[in-house]
């Protein structure tokens, strides 16, 4: 296993931006392509911060943060638009915005929110002056330069919270805030626009974020799930003492390729989503949850469940589909190449709908040829 980085700092090594290995959209006939591999080693790259994350409300027991190649390609679209910021005490134009959408169970907040807010706190303090972060109704403030440089502020409500930019944008500072999308957390009404850019961290349920879209000039960015390899490295990962201790022994061998086949078993029934696979009451909570969403789907969910996969219909809040459906972005033809940046036109990202998992996929089209989808 290549560890590609493991510290509070940014890793020498990491995939290359100019080679497309942080950018691979795969195409529409390689989705159930689970062999599909990028040579012999897996890769790991892991972030630590010794005082944990916003997201876990800065808990000891969530230090580290597994980043993909997804995770990375991300950040890397978000930096092309920083880049050509003008400075924030002339900046008129409103800020390049997106919308992080993935399938619920990827890592969005943990991951992904973790990388892009630690990634602006380390990016040229200039031009990110600033960083918020908000989840679960409370921000969390990053000063970089000036007098409270190096500091970091708590407001326990969002309001305090979006005072507390309004005040920084009315004196001329700029910065870049990341919402993360909660059940009970829509993004709120009067975040800036001008000298601020921001992110939103969501599931596909466009109503999480519509209104605050309309607002400003956004782009989507569609974050792919993990694929074979990625929930193979995340498991050496967690299991590393066993690896390390199972060198040359033939027992420790065997116990580890037992727990990865135990995790493959349980990938084919919730899929590729780490919160259900690697712990086991989610994973007895989501068997139960997608067993239920297949017994109970009456013809109308059945019917939106057919209507979302040939992308006919919109995500909403329903209790059905997120158990059953995940989103990935994909390219339909070989020759289309996908701008990240692209604007809204036909070379932006777009994604479609898939089965979650194999076992999900043969129930969906047991019911087709039942006449019930």
């Amino acid at each position: 296993m290549r560890l590609v980085g493991a510290a509070s700092s940014r890793p020498q090594i990491l995939w290359s931006e100019s080679e497309g290995e942080a950018d691979v959209t795969p195409r529409f006939d390689q989705i159930d392509d689970e062999e599909e591999t990028r040579g012999v080693w897996l890769e790991c790259f892991v972030l630590r911060s010794a005082i944990g994350w916003p997201y876990n409300f800065f808990l000891p027991d969530y230090e580290e943060v597994f980043v993909r190649r997804e995770v990375v390609r991300a950040w890397n679209v978000i930096k092309r638009s920083i880049n050509n910021w003008t400075p924030a005490d002339i900046c008129t134009d409103i800020r390049q915005s997106y919308v992080v959408v993935g399938t619920a169970g990827i890592g969005k907040s943990l991951a992904v929110g973790s990388f892009l807010l630690h990634e602006p706190l380390h990016y040229d303090a200039v031009r990110v002056p600033v960083v918020a972060y908000f989840v679960e109704g409370s921000v969390c403030l990053f000063h970089k330069t000036g007098e409270m440089a190096g500091t970091a502020v708590k407001y326990k409500n969002t309001s305090e919270g979006l005072w507390a930019i309004k005040e920084l944008e009315r004196a001329n500072v700029g910065g870049y805030y990341i919402f993360d999308v909660t059940k009970d957390h829509r993004v709120v009404a009067g975040l800036p626009r001008r000298r601020w850019g921001g992110i939103v961290l969501t599931t596909p349920d466009a109503r999480n974020y519509e209104g605050w879209k309309k607002q400003r000039n956004v782009f989507n960015i569609f974050v792919n799930g993990y694929d074979a390899r990625e929930m193979k490295a995340f498991f050496a990962w967690q299991e590393r003492d066993l690896l390390r201790g199972s060198q040359g022994s033939r027992e420790g061998r065997a116990e580890l390729e037992e727990r990865w086949q135990r995790m493959k078993d349980r990938i084919c029934v919730v899929g590729p989503l780490p919160r259900y696979v690697f712990d086991e009451d989610h994973y007895s909570g989501r068997c139960a949850a997608i067993d239920w969403a297949l017994s109970n789907t009456s013809d109308i969910c059945w019917e939106h469940c057919a209507r979302l996969l040939f992308g006919k219909a919109e995500w909403g809040e329903d209790r059905i589909a997120d158990k059953l459906i995940k989103v990935l972005r994909v390219v339909r033809d070989a020759s289309v190449v996908v701008r990240p940046n692209a604007g809204n036109g036909e070379d932006a990202e777009s994604c479609m709908n898939f089965p979650v998992s194999v076992e999900v996929k043969k129930n969906i089209a047991e019911a087709g040829a039942n006449g019930e989808l």
